[in-house]
């Protein structure tokens, strides 16, 4: 069975007390920590800033994954290894040359990663597979209400795992979209090898630690009986 790893919000964590609920992670087995950078023009929303980044860099060991949905994202590489960061994951949609933006943050001594859209087709991808340390799959848009994640979502997990085995490529695929257990547990079993946890009914709460490890308990336990 495929190992599967775990990476947290930060955006979906009480922000009020971020450095405490940083601290309560830090027994947890979790890959990384995923901050959501926006400039509200590429999606409609403002996600977090480079304070927040430094925050967590002080406050917290983890590697430090960035989602940066920003127009022309090249323009804030350099910050993010300036801050430590260990990943930059862009938009493929806001990429004019998606294969420069790559070489230029596997460069800057940071993993590279690629998102894309629900919306966008997945030929886009093609030829830049093997660039990729991560592969970012959102099963709903940015900011959408949560509700059932879509079918064509399964399909397109299916599809991207049948492609980065052809390619021999050991890019981690992320599926994100506030999914439930049985979500999580099912898309694991068809190919994604990290899930993306930013539901706010488990990250905001308190105790913190005991809530993320017992989702994450309950999502071995589905893939185990599925």
């Amino acid at each position: 069975m495929t190992v599967v790893t775990f990476s947290v919000s930060v955006r979906r964590l009480d922000l009020a007390r971020l450095g405490a609920s940083l601290r309560e992670m830090a027994a947890l087995k979790i890959a990384e920590l995923r901050v959501d950078v926006s400039d509200g023009s590429f999606v409609s929303e403002f996600a977090l800033g480079f304070d927040v980044i430094e925050t967590v860099r002080r406050e917290s060991a983890l590697p430090i994954h960035v989602h940066l949905m920003a127009e022309r994202p090249d323009r804030f590489l350099q910050d993010f290894a300036r801050l430590g960061c260990a990943a930059v994951t862009v938009p493929v949609e806001a990429c004019l040359h998606a294969h420069r933006i790559l070489g230029r943050i596997r460069e800057l001594g940071l993993a590279p990663g690629l998102s894309i859209q629900p919306g966008s087709a997945l030929t886009k991808l093609e030829y830049l597979l093997p660039m990729l340390d991560h592969l970012v799959l959102p099963v709903r848009d940015f900011g959408a209400k949560p509700g059932d994640v879509p079918a064509a979502a399964f399909d397109r997990v299916r599809i991207l795992r049948e492609n980065l085995d052809y390619h021999e490529s050991r890019a981690m695929l992320h599926v994100v979209g506030d999914l439930t257990v049985p979500e999580a547990a099912r898309l694991a079993a068809i190919g994604a090898t990290r899930i993306v946890l930013d539901r706010k009914d488990v990250v905001h709460v308190e105790p913190l630690e005991a809530s993320i490890q017992a989702y994450m308990d309950a999502v071995a336990q589905a893939r185990r009986i599925a």
